[in-house]
């Protein structure tokens, strides 16, 4: 717990010291937040049940690319920006296994609050049915989980050495990999699931009760996630195991 709350306060001491990375996430988050906020004004909450549900998914999309963007923006360079200084890390009482797991940990935390609090506005906003805020409940957590991790497992494989910016660490192979993985993540997250909504709120679910759709669309959102998120942790868990620093 100790490691976990320094490594915390120093990875958000760190953010807050460069205005140039909190500014895009104060930007992009907040021209959302502002969209979402006036979403009655514009007239959404009056369209028919069906369309509203299908702007809110759309909503949650765009909020999850934002955040796809971000996370590869921001997470995936934090390990290779550690090697100026894992001399620091061999003297301390910790390894870059749990760096690792600490930095998943922070940013999961960060993008779960954000990503949770911006699409309950934006279903509030638009006055949804039970079963979709069950799907958004489910669904933001698990695409920060998913977007954390494959950002900071694949940021470790492709872990890179010696004193370069966060622009030439993403413009290498991991960084272009890792952003396409991301956003094939969150079409996998989000849209499927969204058409799947869509198909509930059409009455087009052949004789299915919405009550199993939206158990089993919650089950396929977490394995997909679980997937997405906790395979490239694990590779990338055991490949600073195994590389000699």
């Amino acid at each position: 717990h100790s490691a976990f709350r320094a490594y915390g306060i120093k990875d958000s001491v760190v953010y807050l010291r460069d205005p140039s990375q909190w500014t895009q996430f104060l930007i992009f988050f907040g021209l959302l937040a502002l969209y979402f906020l006036n979403l009655g004004s514009l007239g959404y909450n009056d369209l028919d049940p069906v369309w509203s549900n299908l702007i809110a998914f759309l909503n949650m999309f765009s909020l999850s690319a934002v955040m796809s963007s971000l996370s590869a923006r921001f997470v995936f360079p934090q390990m290779s920006l550690e090697s100026r200084t894992l001399w620091m890390v061999g003297l301390a009482p910790t390894s870059l296994g749990r760096l690792m797991i600490n930095k998943f940990l922070l940013s999961a935390i960060a993008l779960c609050l954000v990503g949770t609090g911006l699409a309950a506005v934006s279903n509030s906003m638009l006055d949804i049915e039970a079963s979709s805020r069950i799907l958004s409940r489910v669904l933001m957590p698990s695409v920060a989980f998913a977007l954390a991790g494959m950002s900071t497992g694949l940021g470790s494989m492709f872990m890179e050495l010696g004193p370069k910016t966060p622009a030439q660490i993403l413009s290498g192979y991991g960084g272009t990999l890792n952003l396409i993985l991301t956003l094939i993540t969150v079409i996998l997250l989000v849209l499927i699931p969204g058409m799947i909504s869509h198909m509930m709120m059409s009455n087009a679910t052949f004789g299915i009760s919405n009550a199993r759709i939206t158990l089993l669309t919650s089950l396929y959102i977490v394995l997909v996630s679980a997937l997405a998120g906790g395979i490239p942790l694990r590779l990338g868990y055991k490949t600073l195991c195994s590389r000699d620093f």
